[in-house]
């Protein structure tokens, strides 16, 4: 619909001018917002058992598995020059 409206604009409300790339701008950090809210809220749920996403614990599965791979470690300690205990 912004797109759209957008296209459809006349010229006093020009995406070019300041005014215009002001509110392009807070959409676009409005909509990253709102999908993180919705992305952290379904990863609550699924924490808590109230949803369940298989891909969410495979994912999971796979990186504890990774860091605990002997060969990951080593990697990560000579690349921080960090030694974990």
């Amino acid at each position: 619909r912004k797109v759209l409206a957008l296209l459809a604009a006349s010229d006093e409300e020009d995406v070019t001018q300041l005014g215009g790339f002001i509110n392009l701008l807070k959409d676009v950090i409005g909509g990253i917002i709102f999908g993180v809210m919705t992305i952290s809220f379904l990863i609550l749920l699924d924490h808590r058992g109230v949803v369940h996403f298989q891909s969410a614990h495979n994912f999971r599965n796979a990186a504890f598995q990774l860091l605990n791979d002997p060969e990951t470690i080593a990697n990560v300690e000579e690349s921080s020059d960090l030694k974990f205990m």
